[in-house]
């Protein structure tokens, strides 16, 4: 099994845990499923959530609405031949990129944050086509539409208070009980 899978023993007992302990870790494949550990794709994931992770470069990372890839310039990486290092720490089976040319990467932007467990990208591409501004105009608008039902709620519930006292006191039964008991 080592020969084969230097990863088998702490397998077998993660799996072993998560059944007597009943806990659900949907997750647990994605780590430790039929591939061998790749520490490679680890290193490489710490170093594009690094260079992702500077402002300057997520800048001059190019989004268009509506697309689900985005160019990443040859110019972010940190020398010109960079380029073919980063591309090769991308795992193939997570179709995040196809091939590279000498002007950057195209990448897939959902397949990238999830490989980098960030979601960078796809936040940039929502702020850089407006997608994240008209999410959060909608949610404002959720948020009085809300309000504005709760008020009217209130407003209604106040009303019939209202129209039931109003009518208390123009019949003369609770109006004589009214002096009565006071």
């Amino acid at each position: 099994m080592l020969t084969k899978d230097f990863l088998s023993p702490v397998k077998a007992n993660l799996r072993r845990l998560t059944e007597d302990y009943e806990l659900d870790v949907s997750d647990l494949e994605t780590y430790f499923g039929e591939d061998n550990y790749d520490i490679n794709f680890d290193k490489g994931r710490r170093n594009w959530r690094t260079l992702l992770s500077d402002k300057q470069v997520i800048e001059q990372i190019s989004v268009t609405a509506g697309d689900d890839q985005c160019l990443i310039p040859v110019g972010v990486f940190p020398n010109r031949n960079d380029i073919k290092r980063f591309f090769d720490y991308l795992p193939p089976k997570l179709e995040i990129c196809a091939s590279y040319v000498s002007v950057g990467l195209t990448v897939n932007i959902d397949n990238m944050d999830k490989w980098l467990g960030v979601n960078l990208l796809r936040e940039h591409h929502d702020e850089e086509t407006g997608v994240k501004k008209r999410r959060e105009e909608l949610e404002k608008i959720e948020r009085q539409s809300e309000f504005q039902a709760m008020y009217t709620v209130k407003y209604q519930a106040e009303q019939k208070q209202k129209e039931k006292l109003e009518r208390r006191q123009k019949n003369p039964w609770f109006r004589l009980v009214d002096k009565f008991i006071k």
